[in-house]
């Protein structure tokens, strides 16, 4: 299914792209868990409680589940950089397979040697999952890094007092020179966030087999690029009208970031370990409430493996126009 010339060729052709794709991820989340670091749990809930309350409304959980360290790290595959990124990465090297070689006017070169169509369309599209992989990897790298070298400042134990017969706490004055220092690494498992990267990497496959299906169906690859970001942008128009507004609810369920949830993975788990992995997130009855880690997952990778299959099948049939 593979053809090495194309695969030496595609590597040779992506190796600057993914590189700098890499460096920025890896950068980006290690600055990211720096900056949580910095900002106490105490000022973060103070940050939380000035924000007006509409705002949760748009926001993928309850802002009450993000007062551990592990939620607050894993907001950061909710930013739209990792979106940008990945998203950079998944449409340069789909849209080339078919309507960027058929635009250069290569595609007729390629098929003239002893290659088939199979072979043109699959290896690249190998080439970009891999890339998904390890861009994904690269970012819990960078997440991993940014635990391991940042240390945090916490009030001591014996900091507060609590009112007799009530659970409510009033914290005592702290000298910045009575504060605890503690390794983050103490607070947090790194393990914690393979969930959101495996949805990060669930969401690079399912671009990856939707812009190769508009790749198989076009012979312009800026038309190819165009038609994506159309419907990248539709999507999420129908994300935020479904976060915020009630009548429009039912369009967030149309939306593939319906099944990329990675803050409400990784923030559930903190209370139960056994959901990180759970194909459906249940109430205390057995009830199920949403789609779970692996569910999300499942959907974003049958979507993207059956738009792969569907522009192998297109891309084996369609009849190739001749160079211009």
């Amino acid at each position: 299914m593979l053809n090495l010339a194309i695969l030496k060729k595609t590597i040779y052709e992506s190796r600057w792209l993914f590189l700098c794709c890499a460096a920025i991820l890896f950068v980006f989340c290690l600055v990211h868990v720096t900056v949580t670091s910095q900002i106490s749990m105490g000022q973060f809930e103070t940050l939380l409680d000035n924000v007006p309350s509409y705002f949760e409304d748009l926001f993928p959980v309850e802002f009450k589940k993000l007062m551990t360290y592990q939620a607050r790290i894993a907001l950061t595959y909710e930013e739209p950089l990792l979106y940008l990124i990945m998203t950079l990465w998944c449409v340069t090297r789909s849209s080339d397979v078919v309507s960027g070689e058929l635009g250069r006017g290569t595609m007729e070169m390629t098929l003239s040697q002893p290659v088939t169509r199979l072979q043109v369309l699959m290896t690249p599209v190998f080439v970009t999952v891999c890339g998904v992989i390890l861009l994904s990897l690269i970012a819990w790298a960078g997440t991993s890094t940014g635990i391991a070298i940042n240390e945090i400042d916490r009030p001591p134990p014996n900091s507060s007092f609590q009112i007799p017969f009530t659970s409510i706490k009033i914290p005592k004055g702290v000298k910045p020179e009575d504060m605890e220092t503690i390794p983050l690494r103490q607070l947090v498992d790194l393990t914690a966030f393979l969930p959101a990267v495996a949805n990060f990497c669930a969401l690079g496959i399912f671009l990856t087999g939707v812009c190769t299906l508009l790749s198989s169906l076009d012979r312009y690859r800026w038309r190819t690029i165009g038609i994506f970001m159309g419907f990248y942008v539709l999507q999420m128009l129908a994300e935020i009208l479904g976060n915020a507004f009630p009548s429009f609810r039912w369009s967030h369920y149309l939306t593939f970031f319906r099944a990329y949830e990675p803050i409400k993975f990784v923030s559930e788990a903190v209370q139960d370990k056994s959901l990180a992995w759970a194909w459906f997130m249940r109430d205390a009855s057995g009830n199920i409430l949403d789609i779970g880690p692996m569910g999300g997952d499942f959907i974003l990778i049958g979507l993207g493996v059956l738009g792969i299959v569907s522009a192998a099948v297109i891309f084996s049939q369609r009849d190739l126009p001749a160079p211009i």
